[in-house]
């Protein structure tokens, strides 16, 4: 499940060290379109497959499944193809798993830091929980000097106009827009962004923005992008691109739910939540997860509304003080000092399948 927020551990193994088991036609798809086992040179082979023959792993390591099915759960076989379990949770998506949790025999969790240690704790013997950070943030090099920081800048514009064929202004402030994939908001495109169109087509001339859509929208890039350009013409719009090669030319970073708000603290980017709908956040209990609470209540947020508030915020520098301490605080109850999460989480593996776990 979820793989790209796993593909730096397969960097860690050699290919006769694992295979990477699909589940479903979502799954199959990511696969097939990144084209792991040539990627890779490792095995990918379904579910299915995997039960017919019987095969029988050491270890099966996931991230979430469905967990508001405990027929899924049974479905997906995981207890059956492996003798042991591992769930590598990824840092927004967990508190609110509960049933997933009591239901599903997980042997192992690796977690990102004290908020969710503390969180799983509940469930889990402190034996079985390793907080060893996410592997979705690459190893970090030493401190970058200003030379390498400019190449890097550069790096990231010459990537925008390849991808996008155009530049952007280096005159301008540039603001990154990264709309969520989220299911329980699926009348707006399954992102909150949607309803804040208008407000950010009335930036266009006075910033650079570059939208960057959730991998998920990958299927349906087509219809996607052309939605977007419709509303901000004069936005770069840009797919198939890590954030983390975005993350140096921009200013000021949009979000609305999941991941990429912790990705996007951890860069230490000015950040700016978007909400849905102040109905949607009373009916969907998704959207009133604690870990959007806390955020919401840390970080700048705001509602379609909220037109003024928000195009103040870009201009008043004495918030985005403020807020790099707040970011600050968030880091470290949401992450480790760990520098190389994907390398030691597949070391673990290596132990569990040893024994020595």
């Amino acid at each position: 499940m979820s793989t790209a927020h796993l593909e730096n551990i397969f960097l860690n193994f050699d290919k006769n060290d694992y295979d990477i088991v699909f589940m479903g036609p979502r799954s199959e798809l990511e696969c097939r379109d990144r084209a792991y086992a040539q990627k890779y040179n490792c095995g990918v082979v379904s579910v299915n497959e995997v039960i017919d023959r019987k095969l029988r792993y050491k270890l099966a390591v996931t991230m979430w499944g469905d967990h508001q099915s405990k027929n899924r759960i049974k479905k997906y076989g995981i207890p059956f193809i492996a003798e042991k379990t591992l769930l590598v949770a990824s840092i927004f998506d967990c508190t609110y798993g509960i049933e997933y949790l009591k239901n599903f025999p997980y042997n192992y969790i690796v977690c990102c830091g004290e908020f969710h240690k503390k969180f799983f704790g509940q469930f889990f013997k402190t034996e079985n929980l390793f907080m060893l950070g996410s592997p979705r943030f690459k190893a970090k090099a030493t401190e970058s000097k200003e030379s390498d920081t400019t190449g890097i800048i550069e790096a990231a514009r010459k990537l925008i106009l390849e991808q996008a064929g155009r530049n952007i202004n280096p005159a301008k402030k540039t603001i990154l827009i990264l709309p969520s994939y989220n299911n329980v908001v699926s009348s707006k495109m399954n992102c909150a962004t949607i309803d804040f169109l208008p407000m950010l087509a009335k930036l266009q001339n006075e910033y650079n923005i570059i939208i960057k859509p959730h991998p998920e929208w990958a299927s349906s890039w087509s219809g996607c992008k052309d939605f977007f350009c419709k509303a901000l013409p004069n936005a770069v719009f840009l797919n198939n691109v890590d954030n983390f090669m975005l993350y140096p030319i921009a200013d000021f970073v949009i979000c609305d739910y999941s991941n990429v708000i912790f990705t996007t603290i951890n860069a230490d980017k000015n950040i700016m939540l978007l909400n849905a709908g102040r109905n949607d956040v009373k009916k969907y209990y998704e959207l009133r997860d604690p870990v959007n609470s806390y955020l919401r209540d840390r970080i700048i947020n705001f509602y379609p509304d909220e037109e003024e508030k928000f195009f103040a915020a870009l201009k008043d520098e004495s918030i985005w003080e403020k807020q790099k301490a707040i970011r600050r605080d968030i880091r470290s109850e949401f992450f480790t000092e760990n520098p190389n999460p994907a390398k030691d989480i597949a070391e673990l593996c290596r132990r569990i399948v040893k024994g020595e776990v």
